[in-house]
């Protein structure tokens, strides 16, 4: 029972893990997941949206997902969040807006970032935001009608600090 426990807490979080990147097939396999184990990650995904932690919880149990299979798909996901941030920041970089529609194909960014002008929008917020002028850069990401849980992912982790209540952890614990 004591590993039930346990695992409620980590369930909820790779379940409330970012969209698509969260569930992200090959992000799964990298972590080690069988067949069985995604379906029950997606079949749990759904339950948790539906507000039923519990069965979540259970599908996940059943799957054989235990506290070990939680912290690799937790350091998959890492590292593909990782790779993707990299990759965007080369784009705004390189004012690559190829490279950048690529880098975020598989998150929620790519049905906000969908035009050049965006683009421009969104490199100019992102080299506010590196600049130190965070209200700056937060206006044209609203403007651009992206909200807190993505703009942390899509400007990394500093950007969640400025937004989130002091003493309220992220989902790295940090």
């Amino acid at each position: 029972m004591e590993a039930k426990t346990l695992l409620i807490p980590l369930a909820a979080f790779a379940l409330s893990a970012t969209g698509v990147s969260a569930f992200n097939t090959d992000v799964l396999e990298k972590a080690g997941l069988t067949e069985s184990q995604i379906s029950a990650f997606e079949e749990a995904h759904e339950l948790r949206r539906e507000g039923d932690k519990e069965a979540a919880r259970d599908i996940l149990t059943e799957a054989g997902i235990d506290i070990e299979t939680m912290e690799s798909v937790r350091e998959a996901m890492h590292a593909y969040k990782e790779s993707m941030r990299t990759a965007m920041d080369e784009a705004i970089e390189h004012n690559d807006f190829d490279a950048f529609k690529k880098a975020i194909e598989d998150s929620p960014l790519a049905d906000i970032v969908t035009t050049q002008t965006d683009f421009e929008l969104f490199s100019q917020a992102h080299e506010l935001h590196e600049a130190g002028k965070h209200a700056e850069a937060k206006e044209i990401m609203e403007e651009l009608g992206v909200q807190h849980p993505v703009m942390l992912h899509a400007m990394g982790h500093s950007m969640d600090r400025m937004e989130r209540p002091k003493g309220h952890l992220n989902e790295d614990g940090r």
